[in-house]
């Protein structure tokens, strides 16, 4: 009895300890959720934003080079690292001089700055020189040989990499020079020996980019490197890294595809959307042997991404004719079926190429344009090709008249269905609608007309004066969109008139609000809450003060409400924002100057627009995979941390509901 007694009080004590301990434990559970559901916790603020950035901002804003070099001596990191990545948009008059003050220096930025410079022969040996000399201590000179390195360069790379401490930055510019430039064998084989022999999978990436991008340097079908590639997938085990299976279906072809097949047997478990399509863009399906694929295609076309249906729907376009059974699958499931209006346009557009008639579903194909105004130029060339010409012109100059991005549709529509006419017989009739909707100068149908109206059959010698005309209106209305394309169809049409032309008002950069940069922190979050979900974004205003003040102030002023992405390039980007027209050729009322970071266009950075240095505005784009060859040329100021799902998912015309600012 006594020890039965005593071990049940050992036994009542335990049990008190583990409640006792549970009990802490919800109570400590409670607080942190607590915590971290409630904004209340204090905002990381960096003084140097209204202390020190206002005045490095009139150098960025003047790209003064001069005063902004005053500032690379600053003794706030984050100050000097935007001076000198703003001086890689500036003009130096002597850069080679700049070499001496970079190498002191040594970091970062500073070498980026210089990668923007051109230098002579005699500055690259000595760039050389210095990485062979102490390739760790100055293995950022590869910033500069992503930039203007060629094999020189990319040899001593090769020979160092293995040393470095920090690789990724030198592999990347290795990378980077094989898509400028066409290798030698040898230097090729031993970039690929120490791509296979790396233990990174993204230093494997950044090797093998350059020649999965640049054709130049793909090894010739069956030779020793090309059967060297294929050996060393296999060893390094096909499947086991996404990346590598990318890259290597892309630079084998299809034979890189059926290896993959092969391997994998099937691909209903394969998430990787990004690996997928690039397996689709590689089939090779024009050939006799396109049977063997019938059960992958009939996977891929029951996927439940509408990305990876829509890819191969595309895919099946390069065939010349597909066997019934086929496009009755694809007629049933992606056109009568589908509420998916990308996959049933994109379906319509390869029944109809393979000979079906598409009359019996002409009511659903309406309701899906006038539900996917962005969609509307696919529909409009199914419409050409089911209808009469007079049918489609009556069509085309109905939606001129809509405005937005159904006119400028409308009007590329027009251009293409001119283009592709093969007889004059419509000549008057393409001639009138040009004219009518020249004149009523909607901006976003006139961007849809530069080729018309630069033709001679179109514009003809006695319409100098009604297209002068044209121009003089949209000076008065300070259009400049319209001024440069009538300036543009005058010059071409009339150069031997003499015209004087007004150049566009020169748009002022928008100065940061510092006490409202300040206020939000260094880790504010962008939310885009979209049809498919939300995508929340951490901004970079350290690092682009410029961009980050601009989205916010859009942000807050409800610009972004309701704004279409207005272009999605699979594998690529999603591109949204433009709160002037919706069409992706507009903006605010101003610019912001363009902010290079130092970071890389990886998977989920976000970046802002951009056609050419200095003339970004509010147009914003997410990338759904590397592309190595866009750091420093856009401003890169945020990154996805949740919602690269909701990225993955996003098609032409979906829509940002609401977008905000939250403080952390």
């Amino acid at each position: 009895m006594c020890n039965k007694r005593i071990r049940i009080n050992k036994y009542n004590d335990r049990a008190n300890f583990m409640m006792s301990r549970l009990t802490f434990s919800l109570f400590i559970g409670l607080i942190f959720i607590f915590v971290s559901c409630s904004n209340k916790g204090p905002v990381y603020t960096n003084d140097i934003v209204v202390q020190e950035y206002p005045q490095l901002a009139d150098a960025i804003a003047a790209r003064d080079s001069t005063e902004l070099m005053t500032f690379t001596d600053h003794s706030a990191p984050e100050v000097r690292s935007l001076s000198w990545r703003a001086l890689a948009k500036a003009t130096i008059q002597n850069p080679d001089s700049l070499l001496s003050s970079v190498i002191e220096k040594n970091e970062h930025a500073a070498w980026l700055a210089l990668s923007y410079q051109e230098l002579s022969d005699e500055s690259r040996q000595r760039l050389r020189e210095v990485f062979t000399g102490s390739p760790n201590q100055f293995a950022q000179t590869c910033e500069v040989f992503r930039r203007q390195g060629g094999e020189p360069e990319l040899v001593r790379i090769i020979q160092h990499l293995p040393e470095l401490y920090d690789d990724y930055l030198c592999s990347t510019a290795a990378g980077r020079i094989l898509t400028r430039e066409e290798i030698s064998g040898e230097t090729l084989s031993q970039l690929l020996a120490l791509a296979f022999e790396s233990e990174s999978p993204v230093i494997r990436r950044n090797l093998l980019y350059g020649i999965y991008r640049n054709p130049l340097n793909r090894p010739e079908n069956q030779d020793d490197l090309w059967n060297y590639l294929r050996e060393s997938w296999r060893d390094m085990g096909i499947g086991n890294e996404p990346l590598t299976d990318q890259y290597m279906i892309g630079i084998l072809g299809p034979d890189g595809a059926n290896l993959f097949l092969d391997e994998m047997s099937t691909l209903k478990n394969i998430s990787n959307q990004q690996l997928i399509i690039e397996f689709v863009r590689a089939l090779d399906l024009t050939g006799d042997e396109v049977q063997s694929y019938q059960t992958v295609i009939m996977d891929l076309l029951s996927h439940s991404n509408p990305t990876i249906v829509t890819e191969t729907l595309e895919k099946l376009k390069t065939r010349d004719s597909l066997d019934d059974a086929l496009l009755h699958h694809i007629y049933q499931n992606h056109i009568q079926i589908s509420r998916n209006p990308v996959i049933f346009v994109t379906a319509i557009e390869l029944v109809q190429s393979n000979g079906m008639e598409i009359d019996p579903i002409m009511k659903k194909l309406e309701f899906t344009e006038e539900q996917n105004p962005y969609l509307t130029n696919r529909i409009l060339n199914i419409y050409r090709n089911a209808e009469s010409e007079d049918l489609f012109l009556v069509r085309v100059q109905t939606y001129l008249g809509h405005g937005g991005i159904r006119a400028l549709h409308a009007a590329q529509a027009l251009t293409g269905y001119w283009i592709e006419l093969e007889d004059q017989s419509q000549t008057e009739q393409v001639r009138s609608l040009m004219r009518g909707a020249a004149e009523a100068g909607n901006r976003s149908v006139v961007s849809g007309l530069n080729t018309l109206l630069t033709d001679e059959a179109l514009v003809r010698d006695g319409d100098f004066e009604w297209l002068q005309a044209r121009y003089s209106e949209s000076v008065s209305e300070k259009n400049s969109v319209n001024m440069n394309a009538f300036r543009q169809a005058l010059e071409t049409r009339f150069p031997d008139q003499d015209v004087e032309f007004t150049d566009p008002d020169e748009q002022a950069f928008k100065i940061p609000n510092w006490d409202r940069l300040k206020a939000i922190g260094t880790r504010p979050y962008w939310h885009l809450e979209t049809e498919k979900g939300e995508i929340v974004i951490r901004l970079d205003p350290l690092s682009a003060p410029f961009t980050v003040s601009s989205v916010d102030s859009l942000t807050r002023a409800g610009a972004y409400d309701n704004v279409a992405f207005h272009r999605v390039v699979h594998n690529f980007v999603i591109q949204g924002g433009d709160v002037g027209r919706g069409d992706g050729f507009g903006g605010p009322e101003y610019t912001i100057p363009t902010e290079p970071s130092l970071s890389s266009f990886e998977r989920g950075a976000v970046g802002i627009a951009s056609s050419g240095t200095d003339t970004e505005g509010s147009q914003y784009f997410v990338m759904h995979q590397w592309a190595p060859h866009l750091d420093a040329n856009y401003t890169l100021f945020g990154t996805v941390v949740r919602g690269m799902d909701t990225v993955d998912r996003i098609q032409m015309g979906d829509i940002v509901k609401k977008a905000s600012i939250s403080i952390h």
